[in-house]
């Protein structure tokens, strides 16, 4: 059986602090679940050609060096394209009334992520993250599709690849905290895996 453990990180240092999280705290997640490889964040293109961009900043500032002194292998697993960086800037435009909802939803969206023992990795926290890109997606799902449907799902063939390539290894599996419901969801489908999440 191949163990997959899901952490829905925190992009930016300032980020965990403000929810009272830190660095240390995610290492000594990472320890205890004991990984023979990790899965993250960073474009293959990006960390073969070592680009200036790897990732958000928690891969240089202590998950790279977290793989290297454990002599981790680090397996590359996001997708987009360049040309996806500005559309996924765009804001949604949407009805007054809408926008209210929408603030209400990250309202509830911090809420209950801020929460959660790791911050913004529990099922409650998944179902506040689905539901609010369901609403991004109704009022712009040509983009919604794009930066985040299409980006899932090839993330998703990225890490089926590594795990059938490590058969009854653990593998540790670290995005955004707004992929994990989608990752979560999807990886539980392959054959021969178990999901631990939260960590």
């Amino acid at each position: 059986m191949t163990t997959i453990g899901l952490f829905g990180s925190l992009h930016g240092d300032e980020m965990q602090k403000k929810f009272g999280w830190d660095d240390g705290k995610s290492i000594a997640l990472f320890d205890r679940f004991r990984p023979d490889l990790v899965c993250g964040e960073v474009r293959r293109s990006d960390y073969e050609n070592n680009a200036d961009y790897q990732g958000p900043s928690e891969y240089r500032r202590y998950i790279f060096r977290y793989c290297q002194e454990r002599g981790i292998p680090f397996v590359p697993c996001d997708f987009f394209r360049d040309e996806d960086v500005e559309l996924a800037r765009r804001p949604i435009e949407a009805p007054d009334e809408a926008e209210k909802e929408f603030g209400q939803i990250v309202q509830n969206f911090f809420a209950v992520g801020g929460s959660a023992t790791p911050p913004f990795n529990s099922a409650e926290f998944n179902e506040v993250a689905r539901k609010k890109q369901a609403f991004q997606y109704q009022y712009a799902p040509e983009i919604s599709e794009i930066v985040w449907n299409q980006r899932n799902r090839e993330i998703v063939k990225n890490i089926a690849a590594a795990v059938r390539e490590n058969e009854g290894k653990k593998i540790l599996v670290i995005f955004g905290a707004e992929h994990t419901y989608w990752l979560a969801e999807e990886l539980a489908k392959l054959d021969g895996v178990s999901i631990r999440f939260p960590l």
